[in-house]
């Protein structure tokens, strides 16, 4: 068993009689550590470099079998399942992953935990479809060299795989089925990026049967009680028109119907913070909520920050007064927008000592609008 620059770290040998152990490797030293190392890695990285892929296989005699057939860009977990280790190491070289386990429940299992380390190193993630009961060292025997190729150019993404194991024994017309699906379905979304979930969230729902609404609220809920106890990224609040900010397009993400009424209050030009503008921009134009996150994560900094923040806050308010609540807030944030207008022209009436007879009508209508209460002056509500 060598390291990527070819030196021998340690040995390894496979029960010739299906006697237990099946894999015998030497002792764990300072030298020798099992879960760092991949067996081949030192054959495969010459032809993993050309292809930027990888294979991974669970043990010797499937990388060596592939070897002699030509493939020579396989490593072996060394018959265990994959370590964080393991997959740093990967990562370190390329960037795309065929799995081809074992094509039994143990294998499938590996699989499944090989992909969650995986992706979030930032890999892509394929898997190779092996006949059941048949390991590489199998098939390559019985099929050949082409066969496998074949394979690997049909392989499945990974979430694609974890699709069908997670609506292995679905039943469509039992409402408990679809509920159960639905909660496996929101925890394997729960471990990919953004990206990957804009990806996976529409497949999900089109199996399921269900809009992909219903997906995004189960998700939203299960993000917020994963969160709980956890300290979110916090704005700077610094009055009552900033929180109503927040609290405005927090409504609007979770209700974006609620936009056309934003709109009759002034739309866009009620937000003063650049960040959350940004939000309300994109809400105005359609996006979904996971586009909106596509797009700040891909902004970073501050702006990905304030997304997650609003996203993963708990509405203010109960459900059913949430449309009184908005036309509140919206009013709040048009007294500021008044009051500023307001303030403007005061300050050209004292410097100028008059105002033009159709500036003066505006003063005279903003301020007998503020007086009779439409609006809230000071960013605080009633309620």
């Amino acid at each position: 068993i060598c390291d990527e620059r070819g030196r021998v770290l340690g040995f390894g040998g496979r029960s010739l009689q299906n006697e237990e152990p099946k894999y015998l490797n030497s002792p764990e030293t300072i030298v020798f550590s099992k879960k760092r190392m991949l067996f081949g890695i030192d054959k495969a990285l010459p032809f993993a470099k050309e292809f930027d892929s990888l294979i991974l296989v669970e043990g010797y005699m499937d990388m060596i079998r592939l070897y002699q057939a030509g493939i020579r860009f396989a490593v072996a977990s060394l018959g265990t399942s994959l370590t964080e280790a393991q997959a740093n190491l990967i990562a370190r070289h390329v960037s795309n992953v065929f799995i081809a386990y074992d094509a039994d429940a143990a294998g499938e299992s590996a699989t499944v935990r090989g992909i969650s380390l995986l992706v979030s190193k930032g890999l892509k993630v394929k898997v190779l479809d092996m006949p059941k009961g048949m390991d590489p060292d199998d098939f390559v025997a019985k099929y050949g060299s082409e066969a496998f190729n074949s394979l690997i150019e049909n392989a499945r993404s990974f979430w694609d795989f974890r699709l069908d194991i997670i609506f292995r024994d679905y039943e469509p017309s039992s409402m408990d089925s679809k509920r159960e699906v639905l909660k496996r379905g929101v925890d394997f979304l729960m471990e990919l990026s953004e990206v990957d979930r804009l990806l996976v969230l529409p497949k999900l729902s089109e199996r399921l049967g269900v809009s992909e609404s219903v997906v995004e609220k189960a998700l939203r809920s299960r993000l917020r009680r994963g969160r709980k106890g956890v300290s979110l990224p916090r704005l700077p609040s610094k009055d009552g028109f900033q929180r109503a900010e927040e609290d405005a397009v927090l409504v609007l993400i979770n209700y974006p119907e609620l936009k056309d009424k934003l709109i009759g209050y002034g739309g866009l030009e009620l937000f003063e913070d650049e960040k959350i503008r940004w939000v309300v921009e994109r809400i105005l134009e359609g996006y979904s909520e996971y586009r909106i996150m596509e797009e700040a994560e891909e902004r970073g900094g501050e702006q990905s920050s304030t997304v997650s923040y609003l996203i993963l806050r708990e509405l203010p308010c109960e459900e059913e007064k949430v449309g009184l609540y908005f036309e509140e807030l919206l009013k709040t944030l048009l007294s500021r927008k008044i009051k500023r207008r307001i303030d403007e022209l005061e300050e050209m009436l004292k410097r100028n000592g008059s105002l033009p007879p159709s500036l003066y009508n505006e003063y005279l209508n903003l301020l007998k609008e503020f007086r009779r209460g439409r609006c809230f002056g000071n960013g605080k509500r009633s309620f």
